[in-house]
């Protein structure tokens, strides 16, 4: 820490004796040093540092966080709406809300950033808080009843399954929830009313991760909810408003303890009083606010009486005065009357002073001439501050190199000024350096040596959350009673829901399918293998099957005869794929190592897994061909560097393809950035280069000069002739034509592929399913990211200004998509006159190449509000500080398109918004509706590869394969399609062939215990969740699978009841039963009847040997082994597996 005492001795004294002090703001970032410094004297406590925005307050905290780790600094979050917005605030963000909320109570809190928005928006009382906060312990007494109650007037929601911030869900005796404020969800078994063991468990795969002796439960919501709270709501609604309040819709949710969207801009209503961020806060507290506070204040107002004053005359929805919602400004200022003041003008600071230019020239013989110029003129001690090991290892060699100066690296800024030396260099990602006059000291930052990096401090991750991409795309817990299933045996029918049924002593559940001629099937649990959802046509021309007839059997077989002839032919491709061989790259792993620490996050479970195969793969002499399947802003291009650098270490050429100019602009920028302490030769190929710079680069990649080569369909041109290529990256891949990705394999059929894509085309995932190609998904999103809230609205003025204001409003910028360029600057004239003085840039791909390289980087730098686009901005555009996009005729874009163009939004961690404006929805096809209701209804991050299904469902399956493979996929289902496929690569894979004659796929061995086998409704309530256990019991292989499950099961829902358990007795009987074709078994009470199958692969010699064996086993008509035994239930498994796995073995 910069020990700076003198300084803030002069200041606190003035604060002392004055109450109030003025100080010219430090340049850089010295006023983060100062505020450290300030809490260092421990006067204060806490700090509360009010800014001008959000953004203003995230940069000052996180530079503080740097200089004093030790200490709890925060930043207030906003709720990220407009005021009187329909939306409400994300749960992460009142999470945290609540939290700092807490924390301040407590005296946690040692610096709080907080922008003036949030401070003078009027908030909930501290009573509230400590009235709805508890705290559970291990070995506490609990009733389920009283938590239940005590959670619901807390706010929490009730729900079949655990999965964000303010939900539980009491299952017998297992409580999960997910506590306000907290970074993981918590399961409570209870043992009778005891609590017996608190777990942390993780919300997508909802398994255990870890033990805990206690956790702290904050309020649901930033508003109560009980009984006394809706009173209050009543009285004040019909005391404030006019009318019958029985009309208004607001009046009558509340009534009915229904909460709405946009129901924090009604908060006065719920308390007697309301209060603000003062009320908080001890009197011993220091208040710092920036310039300019005022005059944003006098802004925010201005906003919220023009929104008030053209919203109040909506007589359906009525709305609070700003007075019940918001401080005046002369109410702020009385308040800050009370407590102590640092005011921070923008009078010249002497003490903090801008240092001299010492940015890194690589166009003269001496890069680091500047910084050497400042070391050598004064006498302060310098302290060089770089984001990584890599470019603190670079600064080193230039120093030493050019200047003959060796200096010291130090673990913190502290340990460098406690030192004697007189230049340190320390990881530390302050943004911007200062000179220190009285202290006469230098600090050099990385964005100080090279200026024209963005470099932005990127906080560490603390916790990341895997997602589970296990199962299968359409699951069956997808399925909605009236949706269309597909029965292996039997063909298309309705699903109508979940039917529990006895037999005596025999309890199960079954499907129950609907077909032709209202014909009724119940399908066992235990046979969900044989179902899956219907993927095909549309649901409008679906033909259901009839029970008993031979058409699904024809189609079927007919199905099955050409798709064993595609896997024959897709097995040759694929073995000569696997015969070929390609080049084996070596790892240097203390290079790699290296090169990694600049990536300046922690990987993502599966962005690690896919780096993890792409490493692999390059690792063998086989070709790598893979695909890398991620959401937009997944992590897919650290993926892409990374073998990048693998190739280029192996002196192998790289290529990598881009669809668009930007996006080869965007990554060339990328790849630079990060291999810039590299000996790595880098060079773009694309039109936004002169066609001097081009000839230029042909010229190099002929010669082997270049290493790292980024550009579009240029780099198809028959004047290149690679000198060493060993990798071929192809980014957004559905972007280019099968003989454009040809053209190199062709070429040279021993280089690497790797293919990016956010939306895979049907045929490119189609063949990644099959396993032709080697498949990656990137499915986790990096933390903090929040779902885009999709709106899809028809195109009036009100709606673009909303969003325009709500933007602009919290310092982002806006894309409006308008993909017509000769109407394009009428678009712009129009939102010049919805929104005054705002400042628009014009792209599209009819623009000079320069022009457009510069409004993009005018967008890039902020110079410009809203940037007037066409579909050229939808890959290669990533822009954190832009996340509303609005997109018209959004009924012209398909599926895939739409997912694109609203991912170029949600790149930080803002509540993003996508705003897809139509016509009017007569003048709309039908496939259009189905596409916007798909992709308003799949928000869901990392969604892109499940959206691709979705078109794939509205499409129809026309693009995946050949006509005449279509026709067999829209007859049974892409789902059974693939699987079928799959079965017959393996059995031609194992066997060297398949018998189409005698096909048993899907033969599967009915068990009838003739006891209950089944998950309880006690036990498992929701039926999607019971859906999947049963799908994913179904498709067991093995023992080792069904341990797996069922100690999940135990984990997630407790000790395994006696139903379930015989259900998982009758899975370990399918699973060796299957493999000796025996397809029923009943056990009665004096006997165990097996049926074989009709197959001629079953060994009658071994079944022979078993009766001569054991006189208790007979053989009889139609395929049947009878067993007698009069045993109990448990000694007759024992016995009857000792059986069955003689038959197997032998």
């Amino acid at each position: 820490m910069l020990r700076i005492v003198h300084i803030t001795k002069k200041i606190l004294s003035n604060i002392n004796n004055y109450k109030k002090y003025s100080y010219g703001k430090p340049y850089g970032s010295g006023l983060s040093f100062l505020i450290g410094n300030i809490e260092e004297q421990k006067l204060y406590s806490p700090i509360v540092v009010i800014t001008n925005n959000y953004l203003e307050a995230q940069k000052i905290s996180e530079e503080i966080k740097i200089i004093c780790p030790e200490k709890n600094i925060v930043t207030m979050p906003e709720w990220e709406t407009l005021p009187y917005d329909s939306f409400s605030p994300n749960q992460s963000i009142i999470s945290e809300r609540l939290k700092t909320f807490y924390e301040l109570l407590k005296n946690k809190i040692d610096i709080l950033t907080i922008s003036i928005n949030t401070v003078i928006n009027r908030t909930i009382p501290p009573e509230f808080i400590a009235s709805y906060s508890f705290v559970f312990k291990k070995n506490d007494k609990l009733d389920e009843k009283e938590l239940f109650n005590q959670l619901s007037i807390a706010n929490y929601k009730h729900v079949p399954q655990v999965k964000d911030y303010g939900e539980f869900c009491i299952r017998g005796g297992i409580i999960d929830i997910f506590p306000m404020g907290s970074t993981t969800a918590y399961r409570l078994d209870l043992l009778d009313d005891l609590i017996d063991s608190i777990r942390s468990f993780d919300i997508n795969t909802q398994c255990s991760t870890g033990y805990v002796d206690e956790i702290k439960i904050l309020p649901g919501k930033e508003f109560p909810y009980n009984e006394n709270s809706i009173s209050y709501f009543r009285s004040n609604f019909r005391e404030y408003f006019n009318g019958d309040p029985s009309k208004y819709d607001i009046y009558k949710n509340i009534s009915n303890s229904n909460s709405f969207p946009g129901i924090e801009y009604y908060l006065p209503l719920f308390f007697e009083k309301t209060t603000t961020i003062f009320e908080y806060l001890p009197k011993n507290c220091l208040f710092i606010t920036l310039e300019n506070i005022i005059y944003s204040i006098e802004l925010f107002n201005k906003d919220v009486y023009d929104r008030y004053n053209f919203l109040k005359h909506d007589i359906e929805n009525p709305i609070l005065h700003p007075e019940k919602l918001f401080l005046k400004q002369e109410e702020f200022l009385e308040k800050l009357k009370n407590y102590n003041h640092l005011s921070i003008n923008k009078k010249e600071n002497n003490e903090f002073k801008k240092n001299i230019d010492v940015s890194i020239r690589k166009d003269i013989p001496n890069p680091i001439e500047q910084l050497g110029k400042l070391l050598k003129l004064n006498n302060n001690k310098t302290i060089i501050c770089v984001y990584s090991n890599n470019t603190q290892t670079t600064i080193l060699n230039m120093l030493t190199t050019y200047l003959s100066l060796e200096i010291k690296s130090y673990k913190s800024i502290k340990n460098f000024i406690d030192s004697k030396e007189q230049v340190g260099i320390t990881i530390a990602p302050i943004n911007y350096g200062f000179e220190c006059i009285p202290l006469n000291l230098n600090v050099i930052t990385e964005n100080d040596l090279y200026p024209n990096r963005r470099n932005e401090y990127k906080p560490i991750k603390q916790k990341i959350y895997k997602k589970n991409t296990t199962h299968n795309f359409n699951d069956i817990s997808e399925l909605q009673i009236g949706d269309h299933i597909v029965h292996s045996q039997y063909g298309i029918g309705i699903y109508k829901g979940l039917k529990a049924m006895n037999f005596g002593k025999d309890e199960m559940e079954f499907l129950h399918l609907e077909y032709a001629k209202d014909a009724t099937l119940y399908v066992p649990i235990s046979n969900l293998n044989l179902i899956s959802r219907y993927v095909g046509i549309n649901s409008e021309e679906i033909t259901l099957h009839q029970l008993g007839s031979e058409s699904w059997s024809k189609k079927y077989k007919k199905a099955v005869q050409q798709i064993h002839d595609t896997a024959a032919d897709l097995l040759e491709i694929y073995s000569k794929r696997a015969i070929r061989k390609g080049y084996k790259f070596n790892i240097y792993e203390e290079d790699y190592n290296k090169f990694i620490d600049d990536f300046g996050f922690i990987e993502t479970a599966d962005q690690a897994e896919a780096i993890k195969s792409v490493i692999q793969d390059m690792s063998t002499d086989k070709p790598m061909d893979r695909l890398v399947c991620g959401d937009v802003g997944f992590g897919k291009t650290e993926v892409a560097l990374r073998a990048a650098f693998i190739a280029a270490s192996n002196n192998k050429q790289v290529i990598m393809l881009c669809p668009t100019t930007l996006l080869a602009e965007q990554h060339t920028q990328t790849f630079t950035k990060r291999f810039s302490n590299w000996p790595i030769n880098i060079a773009e190929l694309s039109r936004m280069r002169s066609s001097k710079e081009n000839n230029l680069t042909i010229d190099n990649i002929n010669n082997g000069n270049l290493d790292i080569i980024i550009g579009t369909h240029k780099l198809l041109s028959k004047d290149i002739n690679f000198k060493n290529l060993g990798l071929v990256i192809i980014d957004e891949e559905h972007r280019f034509g099968v003989r454009q990705k040809e053209i190199f394999k062709n070429l040279r059929p021993d280089i690497d592929f790797l293919s990016l894509t956010a939306t895979p085309i049907p045929r490119t995932l189609s063949m990644s399913l099959e396993g032709i190609r080697d498949f990656s998904i990137i499915t986790t999103p990096p933390q903090k990211r929040l779902p885009i809230k999709t709106i899809v609205n028809r195109q009036n003025k009100s709606i673009i200004k909303e969003a325009l204001k709500r933007e602009i409003r919290r310092g982002g910028q806006v894309y409006f998509l308008h993909n017509e360029i000769n109407t394009i600057n009428n678009k712009k004239i129009l939102l010049e006159e919805i929104f005054p003085n705002i400042r628009i840039g014009i792209a599209h791909g009819q623009m000079p190449e320069k022009n457009l390289e510069n409004i993009m980087r005018d967008f890039c730098n902020k110079n410009y509000d809203v940037l007037l686009c066409t579909t050229i901005i939808e890959t290669g555009i990533d822009i954190p500080n832009a996340n509303t996009i609005i997109i018209n005729r959004a009924d012209t874009f398909g599926l895939a398109q739409l997912h694109q163009l609203r991912g170029r939004v949600g790149r930080s961690y803002h509540q993003a918004y996508a705003y897809l404006l139509t016509p009017e929805e007569d003048s709309m096809t039908t496939q259009a509706k189905r596409r916007l209701e798909a992709i308003q209804t799949m928000d869901d991050l990392g969604s892109g590869f499940y959206l691709a299904l979705h078109d794939l469902e509205i499409r129809g399956t026309g693009e995946i394969l050949g006509k005449s493979q279509s026709g067999n996929m829209q007859e049974i289902g892409y789902s059974l399609y693939n699987e079928i496929l799959s079965r017959s690569i393996l059995s031609l894979k194992e066997n060297g062939k398949v018998n189409i004659n005698n096909d048993n796929n899907f033969i599967s061995c009915d068990i009838n215990l003739n006891l209950p086998a089944l998950i309880p409704t006690d036990y498992c309530s929701d039926i999607p969740t019971r859906l999947t256990l049963y799908k994913r019991l179904s498709h067991a292989k093995n023992d080792d699978d069904l341990f797996i499950l069922k100690n999940e099961i135990e984990d997630r829902f407790g000790k395994i009841p006696n139903h379930l358990e015989n259900l998982i007795i009758t899975h370990r009987l399918r699973i060796i039963a299957e493999k000796i074709h025996i397809i029923k078994i009943v056990i009665e009470e004096l006997q165990i009847i097996l049926t074989l199958n009709n197959n001629e692969n079953i060994n009658l010699e071994n079944i022979l040997k078993l009766t001569q064996t054991n006189k208790n086993i007979k053989i009889h008509k139609n395929n049947k082994i009878i067993i007698n035994s009069n045993k109990e239930f448990n000694l007759k498994i024992q016995e009857l597996f000792r059986i069955l796995h003689f038959l197997k073995e032998n």
